[in-house]
């Protein structure tokens, strides 16, 4: 009796464990976010204004689209991490690049509790 329960268990946890786990690195989402200044972000401008953000990823890498009413701004890539702590709010992440450009690093959902990395 104890070795059919132990053989179940463990073939549940064959089979779940993998689901799980792909689920965890499979997301996709979106958002919408203002952005107030011009950023640039994979070669592409993006200007002030009003944008969705859309990700799809099966895995910590991500493809995510920038549009700015019915046309897309910009597509590149990106790492969808988790948050290590609750943020309250939005936020970008920004840095000047060596034309003095703002180029848009990274991006933290409060809702989602993710950030996208973008390199």
């Amino acid at each position: 009796m104890f070795s059919k329960s132990l053989m179940m268990m463990v073939l549940i946890s064959l089979v779940a464990l993998p689901a799980l786990a792909s689920a965890e690195a499979s997301q996709s989402g979106s958002t919408d976010v203002n952005f107030s200044n011009t950023l640039f972000i994979g070669g592409n401008e993006i200007k002030p204004g009003q944008y969705r953000i859309e990700w799809q990823s099966n895995s910590p890498e991500a493809t995510v689209i920038f549009k700015s009413k019915a046309s897309v701004a910009a597509k590149v890539q990106g790492r969808i991490e988790k948050l290590a702590k609750k943020i309250d709010f939005d936020t970008t992440v920004t840095a000047k690049d060596s034309n003095g450009r703002e180029v848009l690093r990274s991006i933290l959902l409060e809702k989602k509790q993710i950030q996208i990395i973008f390199d």
